[in-house]
């Protein structure tokens, strides 16, 4: 299969439509982006031209990768290292030593190879030349060409390779092709993963400079916070935003540390020894001013100080400090860390947040056991930009045309070893606090929930006479009322709260928070405050625990799947659909139950063929990465289930039929030439039809007898035209495939 029919072709057509759009020149990688292109190509003449610049040390630029074969570019310590396998032995291109190419400044390296020899040229002036071993002179890519890293691909070869790049490429041609030319994604040729163009301004950001986070899944990845005996995580904040993650580094046997703004505070929770620990700081922080928050920790004690206020609580004392590993996450979390935090329970992750819930707003003066942590030294970033843009004041959560709604601050009160320095403000008349119920479940509005701060006695009214009006019901849910008949409709007093009569159901919707405004007025004829007056409108908030529920898994064109025998097939979601209303596709995980018959055939996952799979991902599932290899028994099926990483679905079983292939020629017309003349053999000269219902199928032809006076030849990208003596219907349908006549007298 070549690679100048398809690449060439495709990307043309995209220069164009890129040109045309106006793109900024270049593309940005974010320390886990990559782009790659599932091509084939074989040559003795290859070229590649690159161009970036970064401040890390280290990153994969370039990657053709063969079954046994590559080219791996990569920055190694700062200098440029290139590998190179051909089939008969590696051998290893440097940039100059002592240079380091991490400046920031642009950089280029051309790469050239021809027969036996490879030549590395690095901005222009540095030049170095190996002469490859053995009588293999060939680059033979066949699992496709990746730039900036590698996504889930990997070889024996791979092992010690650099991660992903972070920094800006700004060209990328590879035998007179331009890669970058288009950042789209092809269904089936190029997956663009996390790639933007132009070059960003946060890879050039100074230290000292606030970072902006402008999407729910917006993050910043660091090397792991070391935490001894004592850790100290120091930052400044600014957001106008109630809910968002700020803060979350894993430990060993399932330790952690995380730190979220909850309800407007700041809420901190540490797993140590199978126990949880919540933290929340005093005052809210979500009103578009700038806080410092310190969060310390030792074996015995947690401290949060945000400002002047501090609060602490003790930790178990039995064990020793909190093991810390992986990566530190600042602002959100990567998808792939998701499902391990979502068993957590945070807040900011709860229902329909599950999917997103990244702090959004500023920080700025981030330290980690007094080491700074900055976009300098970030591994891996997601929407955030560098500098702090102004930030707008939230709105009221709810929408009124009622002037006179107010709302009425919920009260927290942390279980703290000290005495605060700051205390918590309440109204003087009702203080309301959260009413919590789980996601499709109910439970009962009490009077601590509605709190009246009331001398009855002086007022002259009992509480029976206190009546609470229902204004605006809950949108996700309703209050069902169990009081008497003579009680006023949408009504309830203090007396109801105490006897249990009022409930709120929930609707079991994905939604994480409801509400209902009120007021609250006395059936007493005698004079009252004007607060007791029914004037005034309150609001009273209702936070929903999400339940996760299990996926479900369809066989949508039924449970049948044929192949042709001896062939592999892909696995699309029309074969297998995993549908999960409450959790991101892309943490869903497909399982095989029991074995599938080894006679029969096997799973293999595209990126390493060959290897038999029992698991696979849902994203590998959509981008077409999962094939059934047949290699016996005609006859055979699949249990499969599908996980979403805490609950699973119903079992499917899939029935597979290998039918022997059938074909027949639909098209055979010959060609008619001019003595000595080329012309091309297309498929309307030269084609054929087989039974594959929804199956790529290669067709090979194989010469029996070759021509009198001419010869069949192939258009190779690095050598032109070549005699053959077979070729596929693929090159026929590429215009790759000619009659070349080569006799000149007469005949």
């Amino acid at each position: 299969m070549g690679f100048l029919g398809k690449l060439g072709s495709v990307l043309f057509f995209l220069g164009i439509c890129v040109s045309a759009a106006g793109l900024a020149y270049g593309a940005s990688f974010f320390g886990s982006s990559y782009v790659q292109l599932k091509v084939m190509e074989t040559s003795s003449k290859t070229s590649l031209s690159l161009q970036f610049h970064t401040s890390k040390s280290s990153g994969l630029l370039f990657l053709a990768a063969g079954e046994d074969d590559y080219w791996l570019v990569e920055l190694q310590s700062g200098r440029v290292q290139v590998k190179l396998e051909l089939g008969s032995g590696e051998k290893i291109l440097r940039s100059e030593r002592g240079v380091k190419l991490n400046d920031l400044a642009l950089h280029t390296l051309d790469l050239y190879h021809e027969g036996d020899e490879v030549t590395l040229t690095v901005d222009k002036h540095f030049r170095t030349t190996v002469r490859m071993p053995g009588p293999l002179h060939e680059l033979d890519v066949q699992h496709g060409i990746f730039v900036g890293g590698t996504g889930l691909f990997d070889k024996p070869y791979m092992e010690g390779a650099a991660s992903n790049f972070r920094g800006c490429i700004d060209e990328v041609v590879f035998n007179q092709h331009d890669i970058l030319s288009s950042l789209r994604t092809y269904s089936g040729f190029k997956n663009v993963h996390e790639v933007s163009a132009g070059c960003s301004d946060e890879f050039f950001a100074e230290d000292g400079e606030p970072i902006s986070l402008f999407s729910s899944k917006s993050y910043l990845e660091f090397a792991s916070w070391k935490a001894e005996e004592e850790a100290v995580l120091e930052c400044t904040v600014r957001t106008t935003q109630p809910l968002g993650l700020l803060l979350y580094n894993a430990g060993r046997q399932g330790d952690f540390v995380a730190m979220e703004i909850a309800e407007g505070l700041i809420r901190v929770v540490i797993g140590k020894s199978g126990k949880k620990t919540h933290l929340s700081s005093l005052s809210n922080v979500n009103d578009n001013n700038w806080h410092d928050i310190k969060l310390r920790f030792t074996p015995k004690h947690l401290h949060l100080a945000v400002d002047e206020e501090t609060v602490k609580v003790t930790l178990s004392s039995r064990s020793k400090n909190i093991k810390l590993r992986g990566p530190l996450f600042l602002g959100g979390i990567d998808d792939s860390t998701r499902v391990e935090v979502l068993k957590i329970g945070l807040l900011s992750l709860a229902g329909r947040k599950a999917r997103g819930g990244s702090f959004r707003g500023c920080l700025k003066d981030v330290k980690a056991n007094s080491q700074k942590k900055s976009l300098k030294n970030a591994l891996v970033t997601k929407d955030i930009s560098a500098g702090c843009a102004a930030v707008n004041k939230s709105s009221t959560t709810v929408k009124t045309t009622t002037d006179q709604m107010l709302v009425v601050p919920t009260i927290f009160t942390p279980q703290v070893t000290a005495k605060p320095t700051a205390k918590a403000q309440s109204t003087k008349f009702l203080a309301l606090s959260n009413l919590v119920v789980a996601e499709n479940g109910q439970t009962t509005l009490e009077s601590k929930h509605l709190k009246l701060n009331l001398d009855f006695k002086k007022l002259g009214v009992r509480q029976s006479q206190i009546i609470f009006k229902v204004t605006k019901q809950p949108s996700h849910g309703h209050l069902k009322f169990n009081t008497g008949p003579e009680s006023e409709e949408n009504s309830f007093t203090t007396l109801d709260l105490w006897y249990g009569r009022v409930l709120y159901v929930h609707d079991g919707s994905e939604y994480s928070h409801d509400q209902f405004s009120f007021s609250v007025f006395t059936s007493s004829k005698k004079v009252v405050p004007d607060y007791l007056k029914g004037d005034k409108q309150y609001l009273f908030n209702i936070t929903v625990t999400p339940t996760n529920d299990a996926p479900e898994l369809l066989l949508p064109d039924g449970n049948l799947f044929t192949l042709l025998e001896n062939s592999k097939k892909c696995l699309t979601s029309k074969v297998v659909k995993a549908i999960d209303i409450d959790t991101n596709s892309t943490w869903l995980q497909f399982s095989i139950l029991g074995n599938l018959n080894a006679d029969a055939g096997f799973l293999e996952n595209a990126m390493n063929p060959g290897m038999t799979i029992t698991t696979f991902s849902n994203t590998d599932l959509e981008e077409g990465n999962v094939y059934y290899v047949h290699q016996g028994v005609r006859t055979s099926r699949m249990v499969l289930r599908v996980s979403d990483g805490d609950k699973v679905s119903n079992t499917v079983v899939l029935r597979i039929m290998a039918v022997p292939v059938d074909y027949k020629v639909i098209n055979n017309t010959g060609l008619v030439v001019g003595q000595s003349d080329a012309a091309l053999i297309t498929s309307y000269n030269l084609s054929v039809e087989t039974n594959a219902i929804n199956q790529e199928v290669e067709i090979r032809y194989h010469i029996a007898k070759t021509p009198m006076y001419g010869e069949i030849q192939r258009l190779h990208s690095s050598t032109g035209w070549k005699k053959i003596t077979s070729f596929s219907q693929r090159s026929v349908e590429r215009g790759r495939i000619r009659y070349f006549g080569t006799f000149h007298e007469l005949q």
